[in-house]
């Protein structure tokens, strides 16, 4: 029996290998990591403070030397590997050939630990990060402790809507263009959005320190298709920008991926750091990039509250419909044409946007845009959809539960800083 015994157990020795050892201590640290910053704002406020400053700086002096994105071609590694892997492990399991053994078995097992070792620095470089105070708690939090439940008013929307429209109408007229319109900038951006995050970590010491220079997507094309000016990887810890897109955009976008860096993963939280930066810089076309990045996201939401008011006016409340049609208002006894009609003549006491402001906000021109689809090798509504289940499906799995919609909740933290006096620029 004893001499069974030893067999036994010499038998589960054998299992115990160092590839396995290796693979379960990397899925239990990536596990036990996840737990607790679910749990522990204090333990991941920590570790962002402590630790993850220090990756900044190690990761940029190795992929700050390149001039593509590193992150971007670990990407397309990452893309080959998995379909090799897809190609061995559907042999695998249909037992085609001699696949039992050799090459195949042994990629397999690598390709493996390649996942698991992904998933940790995920883990370190972007999951633990959602669950950290926000930069309004961090830096805001005082001004706001009489706040309580209260509800910012139309007027005051009104009027942080038309600062933003009046200061990018008046330095739409400060920039050089070309005979289509379009913005001409002859200066280092790149250089130039480091600059501006550095001041800005003056005021904000967690933005203080290294910034690696954000770089331009080799693939922009295909990132346009899928409606992204930017990217930040957690792999390469690089921002990254779609350099197809108008130039207009591309200085909020440089300092919204450099604000990723320094662990500020949630993307209202980047929008308004990314803002913060360009309207802070000396140079008038940073500044301009600030205004125009979040001029959309308060416009619309200002014409939302001008309609839910005017519905509110013939008794229907259409506060928590996201889109409202024609029959939804008709279904309501209200007047559709009469309707409009108000609402226009209401938006239209605001301060009116340029045509220059109003050029000057579009993701591509047409000519980029053709461009695009002349290179797509999927078309843009099938790459589009997939890229929004995929953003999806991160942000909900990280707790974010409003999805995308979360990117113009920079609304709320723009209002917080007008209305509170946080920030002089927005007075």
């Amino acid at each position: 029996m004893t001499a069974k015994l030893s067999l036994r157990n010499r038998k589960r020795l054998k299992r115990i290998t160092p590839y396995r050892i290796v693979i379960i201590s990397l899925l239990m640290m990536t596990v036990c990591i996840n737990i607790i910053a679910w749990n522990s704002v204090v333990l991941s406020d920590w570790y962002r403070e402590n630790i993850f400053v220090l990756w900044g700086p190690l990761y940029g002096l190795v992929t700050g030397r390149t001039e593509r994105s590193v992150g971007e071609m670990m990407l397309g590694v990452a893309v080959i590997l998995t379909l090799v892997a897809v190609i061995f492990g559907i042999a695998f399991i249909m037992k085609i050939g001699r696949i039992s053994a050799g090459i195949p078995v042994m990629y397999l097992k690598y390709y493996l630990l390649l996942v698991c070792i992904v998933a940790l620095v995920q883990t370190l470089n972007c999951f633990v990060l959602y669950h950290t105070s926000t930069f309004e708690e961090q830096y805001v939090s005082e001004y706001l402790q009489d706040k309580g439940d209260r509800v910012y008013t139309i007027e005051e929307l009104g009027a942080l809507r038309d600062i933003v429209v009046s200061r990018a109408n008046e330095l739409a007229l400060t920039l050089p263009r070309d005979k289509a319109g379009d913005i001409l900038y002859d200066k280092d951006m790149a250089t130039e959005a480091v600059k501006s995050m550095k001041a800005l970590g003056d005021t904000y010491d967690g933005l203080s320190g290294y910034y690696t220079r954000p770089k331009a997507l080799y693939t922009s094309e295909f990132f346009s298709q899928q409606y992204i000016m930017g990217y930040y990887f957690p792999f390469s810890m690089e921002a990254n920008y779609n350099d197809v897109m108008y130039i207009a955009n591309i200085p909020a976008t440089m300092c919204h991926e450099l604000a990723h860096t320094k662990g500020y993963i949630s993307e209202d939280e980047a929008n308004l750091i990314g803002f913060l930066a360009c309207i802070h810089s000396d140079d008038d076309f940073f500044r301009y990039s600030g205004y125009l990045s979040v001029l959309g996201y308060i416009n619309n939401d200002l014409i939302s509250s001008i309609k839910a008011e005017v519905a509110a006016d013939y008794g229907l409340d259409i506060t928590k419909q996201t889109d409202v049609t024609r029959a939804d208002l008709e279904a309501g006894g209200i007047d559709v044409d009469e309707y409009n009609s108000r609402v226009r003549d209401t938006y239209d006491t605001y301060v009116m946007i340029s045509d220059e402001v109003i050029h000057d906000r579009v993701f591509l021109t047409k000519e980029a845009w053709n461009e695009v689809e002349s290179n797509a090798i999927i078309d843009t509504e099938t790459v589009h959809k997939a890229s929004d289940a995929f953003i999806n499906t991160n942000l909900k799995a990280n707790g974010v539960s409003e999805g995308d919609a979360v990117y113009s909740e920079v609304v709320a933290l723009l209002m917080d800083f007008y209305v509170y006096n946080i920030d002089v620029e927005l007075q």
